[in-house]
């Protein structure tokens, strides 16, 4: 859908207002939906025929502004998933697709998303939907998918810049020793912090 608004004229505003309902519950992980608003500059016309200006120089466009809604899945554990994937709202649909048909058709496992870009964390004491992390996580198989994002306003990384979901954790020793982790993706700065120099475990043997 696309709404135009012809002329604005100098020192005054309008307000556009948009607002839309999701109407089928089993909405895919990852499905977008996008606002974009372009802002343009015109040189003031010479001429006014009927109150109307006449338009004869053309448009720079000054200011792009796209904001994207993305479904991320609620997370309560099922019973019976044997491997957690981490997303954010960089995976895109495709993704998040192949690791599910790679798990569950041929390897035969169940699977489940946990979306940092919904939860803004993944620290092992916080509760999430009620349950601390660390007890959904016991006895699984977490696969980090490590790709750079902006996490959500309210963690603790500054929204403007993309950071690696790794960073956001402390160490993989926070977590109980049934979890085991598969980080896809990053570089060696985004997990290096996670194994102590002390345990004899190296950063290249968890990724």
């Amino acid at each position: 859908h696309r709404y135009n608004i012809p002329y604005l004229a100098a020192n005054s505003n309008i307000t556009v207002r948009l607002s839309f309902k999701l109407d089928a519950e089993d909405i895919p992980t990852a499905s977008t939906a996008a606002l974009q608003a372009d802002l343009y500059i015109q040189k003031i016309p010479s001429q006014v025929v009927n109150s109307e200006p006449i338009l004869h120089s053309s448009k720079s466009l000054i200011q792009r502004r796209i904001f994207v809604v993305s479904c991320q899945p609620k997370f309560t554990l099922r019973r019976g998933v044997n491997v957690i994937l981490v997303t954010t709202e960089a995976n895109t649909r495709g993704q998040i697709k192949a690791w599910e048909t790679m798990l569950e058709n041929q390897l035969g496992l169940c699977c489940q998303s946990y979306s940092m870009s919904r939860y803004g964390h993944i620290r092992h004491k916080e509760a999430v939907e009620g349950v601390e992390l660390q007890e959904s996580f016991k006895g699984k198989l977490v696969v980090i998918m490590n790709d750079a994002y902006i996490p959500k306003p309210n963690s603790t990384e500054e929204r403007s810049r993309k950071v690696h979901p790794s960073t956001m954790m402390n160490s993989l020793y926070d977590f109980d020793e049934s979890t085991r982790f598969l980080i896809v993706g990053g570089n060696h700065s985004s997990v290096e912090h996670l194994t102590p120099m002390n345990t004899g475990l190296h950063t290249e043997e968890i990724v």
